[in-house]
């Protein structure tokens, strides 16, 4: 039988478990609620600004800190690890094919002690700048770069999760150090495990995660930004050496349409997602019609993207006819509330990803970091394949009304020419 376990303690931390009997491998991950947004830190007393890119860089460093070396730890038990950073929250991960109990215990060793040197760090930041410098040569980078300005001119999520070089070069030990003791504490940490595991096995790994990150009620808070700066309605141009045109199109959404309890708010965005895929999807009649008009190519893709005071609709795309494409997908946007919708071609594509959630559950990696995904939410991983055979069409409301709206749109044209 499958289910999950979740222990909270009182400050929030949590410790998930994912019980996959009769399966060999196991997954491990340990969330911090820090990302990308987070531009404060607390010391000696006082709140502090902080540069863009301290939560990429320190993800930098759990892996490669002097005392670390990580990933060498766990390669050297054929354990397969990496990590991520996001807007709100940074992700270290693990699959293993045997106990779970080395991972968690060197992943939590890494993450919640982490030791690094001016030395480690002024290394590290070479290579981050080295990162920086190839996505600041992606052309698409560029296009996605001053759209994101352009819709948000306030709003943190407008600058790389990396930062910028002079952001990078900007950051120093101390401010880092910093950063970890404000962020990666008790209350900010979520631990995913997934595999066979027994009642005591679960019951010894939580007493380990919580001893790892003492008990801490974070006094930090991430404010609420409110970016509703309006959008001009001009379209901006950037250029770049490509052989064929780029667009963006950009939909900012107000993050008080969204419903204000998490699990609610993601099931609206499945949702969302799936009536987006009913219009413009691959198998979708709007997406022949595009293709057929020759305005995108194999290339296009759109998706709904939100945090917890930010959301926005984007669609992207190469095209011969870069500012019709984007002119005919807002005016396709202005009637899907008048059109009639296939109900059909909606139920298709929910059963579809009915099916891939299914799928999920035959590997323990995939069930793992999507029940880490779900944790944040407050969701049961299990109890998704029911929740998904209840998604029905979206009626008009508030919210599609919005994203009709040209009002709330922004196109940004990349353009043949130099940097």
């Amino acid at each position: 039988m499958n289910e999950s376990r979740v222990i909270r303690r009182a400050d929030g931390m949590s410790v998930q478990f994912v019980d996959k009997k009769g399966f060999c491998g196991t997954y491990t991950a340990v969330s911090v609620e820090a990302g990308g947004n987070d531009r404060c830190i607390a010391a000696g007393g006082a709140v502090r600004p902080i540069l863009p890119g301290a939560a990429h860089f320190l993800e930098h460093l759990v892996f490669s800190g002097r005392d670390q070396a990580l990933g060498r730890a766990l390669a050297r038990r054929g354990i397969s690890a990496n990590a991520m950073t996001k807007h709100e929250e940074t992700i270290y991960y693990a699959s293993a094919t045997g106990d779970a109990g080395y991972t968690v215990d060197v992943l939590l060793d890494a993450v919640a002690g982490i030791s690094f040197s001016d030395e480690d760090v002024q290394k590290e930041k070479a290579i981050i700048l080295s990162e920086i410098d190839m996505l600041e040569n992606d052309p698409s980078y560029a296009l996605q770069e001053k759209l994101l300005r352009a819709m948000y001119p306030v709003h943190p999520v407008q600058d790389d999760i990396g930062g910028t070089q002079d952001d990078v070069r900007g950051l120093h030990t101390e401010a880092l150090h910093a950063f970890h003791q404000t962020y990666y504490a008790g209350g900010r940490i979520r631990v995913t495990v997934a595999g066979d595991l027994s009642v005591s096995m679960q019951d010894a790994i939580a007493q380990r995660a919580f001893a790892a990150f003492p008990e801490n009620r974070p006094d930090l808070v991430r404010p609420f930004v409110v970016d509703d700066a309006a959008l001009t309605g001009e379209t901006l141009t950037v250029t770049a050496p490509v052989e064929l045109p780029q667009f963006a199109l950009g939909i900012k959404i107000d993050p008080a349409l969204w419903p204000a309890d998490p699990a609610a708010r993601y099931l609206k965005h499945i949702q969302l997602a799936f009536w987006l895929e009913t219009y413009f999807g691959r198998i979708s009649p709007e997406y022949d019609r595009l293709v057929m008009d020759d305005l995108i190519d194999d290339g296009f893709h759109y998706g709904l993207w939100q945090g917890s005071d930010f959301a926005a609709l984007f669609f992207f795309g190469h095209s011969r006819q870069p500012e019709a494409a984007a002119a005919r997908i807002g005016d396709r946007l202005e009637h899907l509330l008048s059109a009639s919708p296939s109900e059909d071609l909606f139920e298709l594509i929910r059963k579809a990803a009915l099916g891939k959630l299914l799928r999920r559950h035959d590997s323990v990696k995939r069930i793992g970091a999507m029940a880490a995904s779900m944790l944040r939410h407050g969701i049961d991983v299990f109890s998704l394949p029911a929740q998904y055979a209840k998604i029905k069409l979206p009626t008009a409301d508030a919210l599609t009304r919005h994203i009709a709206s040209p009002a709330y749109r922004q196109t940004v044209i990349l353009l043949p020419g130099s940097q």
